[in-house]
């Protein structure tokens, strides 16, 4: 059962079923299992619904002088 929350972000890594209230979710041991590199999972912010999306892996360049 997933909670329609207003919260917004990725969750890269869960290790707990209590780290889905940071989106507004509430997440179920399978979605701690076996999570592939590069995957995180976010809420739908239309219907609520737990959702698994991709992160591009970015490399930052070592000569950026902004910082």
């Amino acid at each position: 059962m997933l909670g329609h929350g207003t919260a917004r972000g990725v969750l890269l890594g869960p290790q707990s079923l209590l780290e889905g209230d940071f989106v507004g979710a509430r997440l179920a041991h399978a979605h701690l299992r076996g999570r592939k590199p590069g995957r995180g999972l976010t809420v739908d912010q239309r219907t609520g619904e737990l959702i698994n999306v991709q992160i591009p892996e970015t490399v930052l360049d070592g000569n950026d002088t902004t910082g």
